[in-house]
């Protein structure tokens, strides 16, 4: 894991194993990688991204090819995994307009089954991650994803 601070200050804490996945993204033979995500205030992104050094003069956002951050929702407000789901994949039939990435080409990870369903039933290749983001399961997505 890890900690980086945004522009305003606002700690955001990296997964356990996130540095050495997003390592990965230089060596992988795909020609895109997005990073789609929500988070409190998306115009930070790239701050964020920015402040992740992989590398001796790479940063997370220089491996990246396409960002696309949401605002989202307080911590405090619960929301259903139905509409979870409709969120989803409303931000990923937005992020295959702006990439012209076919839903068959694309790979989702997140931790709610019915988000994987939803996503899945579109042709992208889902993973499921209810423990979070780790090495071993970037790697096991990548050869579910290769199948």
């Amino acid at each position: 894991g890890g900690v980086v601070r945004d522009a305003e200050g606002v700690t955001a804490e990296l997964c356990p194993g996130a540095i050495q996945v997003l390592q990965t993204f230089r060596t992988l033979p795909i020609s895109k990688v997005a990073v789609l995500s929500r988070m409190h205030t998306p115009g930070n992104a790239d701050h964020l991204l920015s402040a992740v050094v992989l590398g001796k003069g790479v940063t997370a956002k220089s491996a990246v090819t396409f960002v696309a951050m949401c605002p989202g929702l307080s911590k405090s407000r619960q929301i259903s995994e139905t509409l979870r789901a409709t969120m989803a994949k409303s931000s990923l039939e937005s992020l295959r307009r702006r990439t012209k990435v076919e839903f068959s080409d694309m790979l989702y990870m997140g931790p709610e089954s019915r988000v994987c369903r939803e996503l899945s039933s579109l042709g992208i290749t889902c993973k499921r991650l209810p423990y979070g983001l780790s090495e071993d399961v970037w790697l096991d997505a990548l050869e579910l994803f290769r199948q």
